[in-house]
């Protein structure tokens, strides 16, 4: 199945990235989506992707993961709707699948170079 994700980072521009199998998210450099931040562990979460239906599970972060603002459990996946926002640290990410609301034309594939760069920390000097 096709998940589109829309991340959001703070003073950055919004990304589209397009996956079909499990993603780990998190800090470290052996992570499929990167995030360079304090705030994200270095295996924060994993997004599974079944053939119906999608999952998050937080892989025991110190900071936690947030599906529409609500703390997920640790190691337990929690089902995904299409169109909910995941909350990784800085990051928010509204994750799409089954088609809905997404043309198929607008799609990039996984492998595209916009995929998710190395997002910076956020800025704590206000």
């Amino acid at each position: 199945m096709k998940v589109t994700l829309f991340v959001r980072a703070p003073k950055k521009p919004e990304k589209r990235v397009v996956v079909e199998r499990d993603v780990v998210i998190g800090r470290g450099e052996d992570c499929d989506l990167r995030v360079l931040s304090n705030d994200v562990s270095r295996k924060h979460c994993q997004l599974v992707i079944g053939q119906s239906e999608v999952a998050v599970r937080d892989l025991g972060s110190g900071n936690g993961t947030l599906i529409n603002n609500q703390q997920i459990a640790p190691n337990v996946d929690a089902r995904l709707t299409s169109g909910d926002m995941v909350q990784i640290g800085p990051l928010v990410i509204k994750v799409e699948f089954d088609g809905a609301a997404i043309e198929p034309a607008m799609l990039e594939p996984a492998d595209s170079p916009e995929r998710l760069e190395d997002l910076p920390a956020k800025n704590t000097n206000s």
